[in-house]
């Protein structure tokens, strides 16, 4: 009896670990720079898929933090709507702080866009904005994320 009952634990931690182990690596797969296929058709250096990587890392906590802070200011501006006794003031002013907020958060994204296209020869640039085509026509659609269609709110890239 005790001996189901360890297999079980065993078997069920195995199945996790191997469940989460797959969802890793397929959300690593989604970033084109990790896709083995656009990385060979771009004939990507290792160097340049590590520069890449290094750029997108650097700029993914604070895309991560601009994310969190844009949830709340959402959540904060529905909440005043929301309450009869809330201001036009009130609104206005958490209204600017969201505007603001999403600027400095599109602006961040561009700068990365902008490094990460830096390390690109311009035949690379051409031939990725094709493979992006190629895959934005494709079925299921999205299955390897470009982060050019990101915006600050969306998920698809982290």
């Amino acid at each position: 009896m005790i001996y189901n009952r360890v297999f079980t634990v065993v078997l069920l931690f195995t199945l996790f670990f191997t469940i989460s182990a797959f969802a890793g690596k397929n959300k690593d797969k989604k970033l084109w720079w990790r896709d083995g296929q656009v990385v060979e058709e771009l004939e990507l250096t290792s160097e340049q898929v590590e520069n890449i990587e290094t750029i997108f890392q650097k700029y993914k906590g604070e895309i991560r933090y601009f994310h969190k802070e844009l949830i709340e200011n959402e959540n904060k501006l529905k909440k005043l709507i929301e309450n009869s006794n809330s201001t036009k003031e009130e609104v206005m002013k958490v209204t600017d702080e969201l505007n603001i907020l999403k600027a400095a958060g599109h602006k961040l994204k561009v700068n990365m866009f902008w490094e990460i296209r830096e390390v690109l020869m311009p035949k690379q640039r051409e031939q990725l904005q094709l493979i992006k085509e190629r895959y934005m026509k494709g079925t299921p659609k999205n299955t390897i994320y470009f982060l050019d269609k990101c915006l600050v709110n969306e998920h698809t890239f982290y």
